[in-house]
């Protein structure tokens, strides 16, 4: 595989205060802990070399997988097919709570469905986005990495499979290489074994399969329960249900945030400069996303999230007339953090942090009518706009002077949107209509009253005339 895999070419686990990323060849090349916007342990994902990983599969090159989830659930499956046999690593994190955690717990089952493989595993943390170096334990029951400043990562093997330092025939086989760790194991039809990583987990011990089953359940639970809340009953369940589990995973479950993305310094284009750190809440992005998920019935989402607002508004002011910040840590603190050079994505200096911290101008906060709409909508409690003018501007150089991120360019919503009449709140996503847009007799039922485009021709369909070319 590319020792850079498209982004496309990952799945997304999580545990609602962090996240990783799991490529189609069984890596784990994005881990940040204990908070999205913590320091990463594996980044391989921007650094192949310096940014540590973790790795399952089969023993020979000449294998095809493929990526699936558990049905409505964020547990990943990454099966692999070849000549010997067909084997499957299943990825997942226990949710952590309401209460905000160091300690994370990430679970690599592997398990052989047909014929026999031979699994090897690699890991390779490199702490504080490679900058802190780690050393490595061996026990009986399991390993630990150790980090200066007290951080740890524990790794504990599941199942009755013995460590065997050295390397052995019929059990969990052990090679130190320097201060990263290299595992092998031969599993036949019908065997599982697998291990748990675990931040700021004490000492190693061995996780006995009852205790793995309980991991399993309570987790495919969880996932389950909060999918079957959705109200959204169309033709496109499936797709809707994966997507809202997508921004479930990109919620800090203690402060109701959302994250704008579970990863950073990835740029927009090869040898781009935008390559920005989205592992922060951005109003604008968060705001969408809470848009969504209210549509599809989630109000404990909406609500815990405008409680997050409003405490922001609070800290600014109390009153309304002091200006949001872009965005903001996930625990509602805006401290800077510093760049970072070092891990080179496509040759380009990473931007980490909060780089961006100055008030929201027009267009930050997302599209104008979104608030109007969320405030009339149930389960809100933002509470109405104070007063205030939202484009309070101070004094700034002229455009040419500033860097291309600081420029006003306009990139989603003008200033004004010429196709909504005065009055109207917003456009109504088809969503809420369970099926896909047919024309005039959708937009009547929002509300919309379009201009008619000279440059079509009229065309008969199901609701009777709509434009088409």
């Amino acid at each position: 595989m590319d020792r850079y895999p498209d982004i496309s070419d990952h799945g997304l686990i999580g545990d609602l205060q962090t996240a990783a990323l799991v490529a189609t060849d069984g890596t784990v090349d994005w881990f940040c802990t204990p908070r999205f916007d913590s320091p990463s342990v594996f980044a391989s994902l921007l650094d192949a070399d310096k940014g540590g990983y973790m790795s399952v599969a089969p023993a020979t090159d000449k294998y095809v997988s493929r990526q699936l989830y558990f049905p409505d659930t964020a547990m990943l499956i990454t099966r692999f097919l070849t000549a010997d046999g067909v084997g499957e690593v299943t990825d997942f994190m226990p949710i952590a709570g309401q209460q905000a955690t160091d300690r994370h717990r990430l679970v690599r089952q592997l398990k052989v469905v047909r014929g026999a493989m031979n699994f090897v595993a690699e890991v390779k943390p490199r702490f504080d986005y490679g900058r802190a170096p780690h050393t490595l334990e061996i026990t009986s029951d399991g390993f630990v990495f150790h980090c200066a400043g007290g951080q740890h990562l524990t790794l504990c093997p599941t199942g009755e499979r013995e460590v065997i330092p050295g390397g052995q025939d019929g059990g969990l086989a052990v090679q130190r290489i320097g201060d990263d760790l290299r595992m092998t194991v031969a599993l036949r039809e019908g065997e599982t074994s697998g291990v748990v990583l675990e931040t700021m987990g004490g000492r190693p011990r061995r996780i006995p399969p009852a205790e793995l089953r309980q991991m399993v359940d309570d987790t495919s639970r969880f996932w389950r329960d909060w999918v079957h809340r959705s109200t959204y009953r169309g033709r496109w369940r499936e797709m809707v249900a994966r997507s809202a589990m997508s921004l479930k995973l990109m919620t800090y479950a203690p402060t109701g945030a959302l994250v704008a993305a579970p990863t950073a310094g990835l740029p927009e284009m090869i040898g781009g400069e935008r390559n920005w750190d989205y592992r922060y809440t951005w109003i604008r992005d968060a705001s969408f996303s809470v848009y969504a998920l209210l549509g599809l019935g989630y109000t404990g989402e909406a609500a815990a999230f405008g409680q997050w607002i409003r405490d922001r508004v609070v800290e600014h002011g109390g009153n309304g007339t002091s200006p949001l910040k872009i965005m903001y840590r996930v625990d509602g603190s805006s401290g800077a953090a510093a760049g970072l050079p070092g891990l080179d994505r496509h040759r380009e200096p990473d931007r980490l942090g909060l780089r961006a911290l100055g008030p929201a101008r027009r267009g930050h906060l997302g599209n104008p009518r979104r608030p109007r709409e969320l405030h009339l909508r149930p389960g809100s409690v933002l509470g109405r706009p104070g007063p205030g003018n939202p484009d309070r501007r101070e004094p700034r150089p002229p455009r040419r002077d500033r860097p291309l991120a600081d420029r006003p360019r306009r990139h989603l919503y003008p200033g004004h949107d010429p196709r909504l009449e005065p009055g109207q709140e917003s456009f109504r996503p088809a969503l809420r209509h369970r099926r896909p847009r047919l024309g005039p007799a959708d937009d009547a039922a929002d509300g919309l009253h379009l201009p008619a485009r000279p440059d079509v021709a009229a065309d008969p369909g199901r609701d009777g005339p709509r434009t088409g070319l």
